[in-house]
Protein backbone atom coordinates (compact mmCIF):
# COMPACT_ATOMS: atom_id res chain seq x y z
CA UNK A 1 0.00 0.00 0.00
CA UNK A 2 1.02 3.56 -0.51
CA UNK A 3 2.01 5.76 2.40
CA UNK A 4 -1.01 7.98 1.78
CA UNK A 5 -3.39 5.06 2.45
CA UNK A 6 -5.15 5.15 -0.92
CA UNK A 7 -4.52 1.46 -1.63
CA UNK A 8 -6.66 -1.21 0.01
CA UNK A 9 -5.14 -4.24 1.69
CA UNK A 10 -6.95 -7.30 3.00
CA UNK A 11 -6.59 -6.89 6.75
CA UNK A 12 -9.14 -9.56 7.59
CA UNK A 13 -8.20 -11.94 10.41
CA UNK A 14 -6.22 -15.02 9.49
CA UNK A 15 -8.08 -18.30 10.01
CA UNK A 16 -6.34 -20.91 12.17
CA UNK A 17 -5.59 -22.99 9.07
CA UNK A 18 -4.04 -20.05 7.21
CA UNK A 19 -0.79 -18.18 7.19
CA UNK A 20 -0.56 -14.60 6.00
CA UNK A 21 2.59 -12.76 4.99
CA UNK A 22 2.43 -9.04 4.33
CA UNK A 23 5.49 -7.52 2.67
CA UNK A 24 6.05 -3.80 2.84
CA UNK A 25 8.53 -3.12 0.05
CA UNK A 26 10.18 0.16 -0.89
CA UNK A 27 12.98 0.97 -3.31
CA UNK A 28 14.94 3.92 -4.67
CA UNK A 29 14.89 6.02 -1.50
CA UNK A 30 16.61 9.36 -1.96
CA UNK A 31 15.24 11.32 1.00
CA UNK A 32 14.74 10.76 4.72
CA UNK A 33 11.45 12.67 4.94
CA UNK A 34 9.11 9.67 4.45
CA UNK A 35 10.68 7.43 7.11
CA UNK A 36 8.42 8.63 9.98
CA UNK A 37 5.29 7.74 7.96
CA UNK A 38 6.84 4.43 6.90
CA UNK A 39 7.73 3.59 10.51
CA UNK A 40 4.16 4.34 11.59
CA UNK A 41 2.70 2.20 8.78
CA UNK A 42 4.95 -0.76 9.63
CA UNK A 43 4.07 -0.52 13.33
CA UNK A 44 0.34 -0.33 12.56
CA UNK A 45 0.44 -3.32 10.20
CA UNK A 46 2.39 -5.36 12.76
CA UNK A 47 -0.08 -4.42 15.52
CA UNK A 48 -2.99 -5.51 13.30
CA UNK A 49 -1.36 -8.82 12.35
CA UNK A 50 -2.99 -11.65 14.20
CA UNK A 51 -1.89 -15.20 14.93
CA UNK A 52 -0.51 -16.88 11.83
CA UNK A 53 0.36 -13.52 10.30
CA UNK A 54 3.74 -11.93 9.71
CA UNK A 55 4.63 -8.45 8.44
CA UNK A 56 8.11 -7.81 7.05
CA UNK A 57 9.70 -4.72 5.55
CA UNK A 58 12.12 -4.79 2.63
CA UNK A 59 14.16 -2.06 0.98
CA UNK A 60 15.27 -3.33 -2.41
CA UNK A 61 18.19 -1.15 -3.35
CA UNK A 62 19.29 2.33 -4.28
CA UNK A 63 19.23 3.94 -0.85
CA UNK A 64 22.85 4.92 -0.12
CA UNK A 65 23.08 7.10 -3.22
CA UNK A 66 22.33 9.28 -5.05
CA UNK A 67 20.80 11.62 -2.54
CA UNK A 68 22.24 14.91 -1.38
CA UNK A 69 23.02 13.97 2.23
CA UNK A 70 24.96 10.86 1.12
CA UNK A 71 27.43 13.07 -0.72
CA UNK A 72 28.33 14.49 2.70
CA UNK A 73 27.81 11.61 5.15
CA UNK A 74 28.44 8.61 2.84
CA UNK A 75 25.03 7.09 3.65
CA UNK A 76 25.28 7.23 7.46
CA UNK A 77 22.01 9.16 7.86
CA UNK A 78 20.14 6.76 5.60
CA UNK A 79 21.48 3.69 7.41
CA UNK A 80 20.48 5.24 10.74
CA UNK A 81 16.93 5.87 9.47
CA UNK A 82 16.70 2.35 8.02
CA UNK A 83 17.78 0.78 11.32
CA UNK A 84 15.35 2.85 13.38
CA UNK A 85 12.34 2.31 11.11
CA UNK A 86 13.11 -0.73 11.21
CA UNK A 87 13.61 -2.21 7.77
CA UNK A 88 14.00 -5.98 8.19
CA UNK A 89 15.73 -6.83 4.91
CA UNK A 90 17.98 -4.91 2.51
CA UNK A 91 19.21 -5.76 -0.96
CA UNK A 92 21.83 -4.02 -3.05
CA UNK A 93 20.94 -1.67 -5.84
CA UNK A 94 23.36 -0.37 -8.42
CA UNK A 95 23.74 2.98 -6.61
CA UNK A 96 25.18 1.38 -3.47
CA UNK A 97 28.34 1.06 -5.56
CA UNK A 98 28.47 4.88 -5.73
CA UNK A 99 29.74 4.96 -2.14
CA UNK A 100 33.32 4.08 -1.18
CA UNK A 101 33.64 0.29 -0.78
CA UNK A 102 35.07 0.38 2.75
CA UNK A 103 32.26 2.67 3.88
CA UNK A 104 29.64 0.35 2.41
CA UNK A 105 31.30 -2.61 4.17
CA UNK A 106 31.02 -0.72 7.47
CA UNK A 107 27.32 -0.06 6.80
CA UNK A 108 26.80 -3.79 6.17
CA UNK A 109 28.52 -4.77 9.42
CA UNK A 110 26.55 -2.22 11.48
CA UNK A 111 23.11 -2.93 10.01
CA UNK A 112 20.91 -4.80 12.55
CA UNK A 113 18.70 -6.45 9.92
CA UNK A 114 19.41 -9.00 7.20
CA UNK A 115 21.08 -8.38 3.85
CA UNK A 116 19.66 -10.51 1.03
CA UNK A 117 22.24 -10.63 -1.72
CA UNK A 118 22.60 -13.92 -3.55
CA UNK A 119 24.82 -12.28 -6.14
CA UNK A 120 27.48 -11.46 -3.50
CA UNK A 121 27.85 -14.72 -1.58
CA UNK A 122 31.59 -14.99 -2.05
CA UNK A 123 32.56 -11.35 -1.57
CA UNK A 124 35.49 -11.50 0.87
CA UNK A 125 34.89 -8.15 2.57
CA UNK A 126 31.18 -8.76 3.21
CA UNK A 127 31.24 -11.33 6.04
CA UNK A 128 28.23 -9.60 7.63
CA UNK A 129 25.99 -10.69 4.75
CA UNK A 130 25.86 -14.34 5.84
Amino acid sequence: PSLDGDDQLDDSPTALSEAKLQIIQITDVYTLQNFPALKTMIAEKRAQAGPGSKVISVLTGDFLAPYLLSSVDKGAGMMNAIAKTPIDYLTWGNHEADIDHRTVCRHVRNYPGIWLNSNMQDHEAMDAQK
